[in-house]
């Protein structure tokens, strides 16, 4: 499944293949005997393989994309090692630094120690995910809505969490050196050490939310009448 695969190579050579024979039929003015069998082979392969090469690549183009889309769905996965094999898959793939996973929703998701340092997720939901002990290391989550979610001692050193919400998510032990948290949107969340002179040093910072309002609501439901406890960040 990389940029340019066997099938494609392939399919590439059957077009190179069928053009190549196409033209070098177009330029012979054949006298007879052989050249005659050779020009009239010519004139029944050539468009066979250029059709069979471009038909090969429409269709291999489609069953990537299908794939791509399946394993990107897996990332949301409920069971923890689907999801984990889901990342592996993505990292292999090249997507968790290319974008492709960004702007998705994986709310709920069992992430729990992923590797995902460097990867970006801008613009994502991971709205009650577990994602304790992940290490999301320099990871660009700008916007990224963690509403709820399980940080407890993840990994978020350098991470890029400019407007990212937080609401009731429980940082506890998270690793937080170097984020950027301008705009960050973290009413109520359970704060790890060193939080709160992040937040004093982040001018945009803001302290309440409709957001905030509307996930208490939620986890009151998911958590039969769960209510922040004293120990929150407000």
């Amino acid at each position: 499944m990389q940029s340019f695969d066997t099938v494609e190579r392939f399919a590439v050579l059957l077009l190179v293949a069928g053009m190549g024979m196409f033209i070098w039929g177009w330029s012979l003015n054949p006298p007879a005997g052989l050249i005659e069998a050779v020009t009239g082979a010519y004139t029944d392969w050539s468009p066979g393989l250029v059709v069979d090469g471009l038909l090969l690549l429409v269709i291999n183009r489609v069953l990537r994309n299908n794939e791509r889309s399946r394993i990107l769905g897996q990332v949301g996965s409920l069971s923890n090692e689907f999801a984990l094999d889901a990342v592996r898959r993505c990292q292999e793939e090249g997507w968790t630094e290319s974008g492709a996973m960004a702007g998705r929703d994986y709310s709920k998701a069992r992430l729990s120690r992923a590797d995902l340092p460097g990867a970006v997720l801008n613009r994502s939901k991971f709205r009650f995910a577990d994602l304790h002990h992940a290490d999301l290391m320099h990871a660009d989550l700008r916007g990224t809505d963690f509403t709820g979610a399980n940080l407890t001692g993840a990994d978020l050193r350098w991470a890029d969490l400019r407007g990212a919400k937080l609401c009731w998510a429980d940082l506890t032990g998270a690793e937080i050196d170097g984020a950027r948290l301008d705009g960050v949107d973290a009413a109520s969340a359970t704060a790890p050490s060193g939080f709160r002179r992040a937040e004093r040093r982040c001018r945009r910072w803001i302290p309440l939310s409709d957001t905030a309002q509307a996930a208490e609501g939620e986890l009151r439901v998911a958590h039969g009448g769960w209510h922040p406890g004293s120990d929150g960040f407000l």
